[in-house]
């Protein structure tokens, strides 16, 4: 099984990753900037989108792992190698976007911000992990994705109101996620192999 410190070290890389991609931080930027936010307020609704994003995130993972282990009795034996396959699945969609993205000209500023809100599935497989240490693990994971999301769109809206906009504009959202596919991947494998 791979390690504990692996599986938190993976859902942060990701976690931050997934923040910093820019269908995230640009529409909090640009509504913040049309609308003349204060700092408080920009720096409070990138909490807000942050937060939301975790939290309907974490329920639909919580909602996989406890309808996983009403349904099966020995689900808890068996939600690593299902988490390895839902991770090599979230690899695939991610290369696959980043693919079908490379040629596209994504106007992201017209993106809402109710979109930033909308789960993330990539994160089921890391509680279906956690979930075969301990509900302490378990409840370890939720808290490094929660905190991990919302302290780096801070991060990023800040770092872009201060400029570097432009340069987190010019990366391509196809290379978050191939990078982030990469990294599902790679866990996947060490989930199979420390199985």
């Amino acid at each position: 099984m791979i390690s504990v410190e692996a599986l938190y070290a993976s859902i942060l890389v990701i976690a931050v990753l997934h923040m910093i991609a820019p269908d995230h931080w640009i529409p909090v930027t640009v509504i913040s900037e049309s609308r003349k936010y204060s700092p408080g307020k920009k720096y409070g609704t990138s909490a807000w989108i942050g937060l939301s994003h975790a939290a309907a995130s974490i329920l639909l993972a919580l909602a996989v792992v406890i309808a996983g282990s009403v349904l099966y009795s020995g689900f808890s034996l068996i939600s690593g190698y299902i988490g390895a396959a839902l991770l090599f699945a979230a690899a695939a969609y991610f290369f696959l976007q980043g693919y079908s993205e490379r040629e596209q000209a994504v106007d992201m500023s017209s993106s809402s911000l109710i979109a930033s809100v909308f789960p993330d599935p990539s994160v089921i497989p890391f509680l279906l992990i956690a979930y075969t240490y301990s509900y302490l693990q378990l409840a370890g994971i939720v808290l490094t994705f929660a905190v991990a999301t919302v302290a780096s769109l801070i991060v990023v809206v800040y770092l872009a109101s201060r400029g570097l906009k432009q340069a987190l504009s010019r990366i391509q959202p196809n290379n978050y996620d191939y990078l982030i596919s990469a990294i599902l991947v790679a866990t996947g494998i060490f989930v199979i192999l420390f199985s």
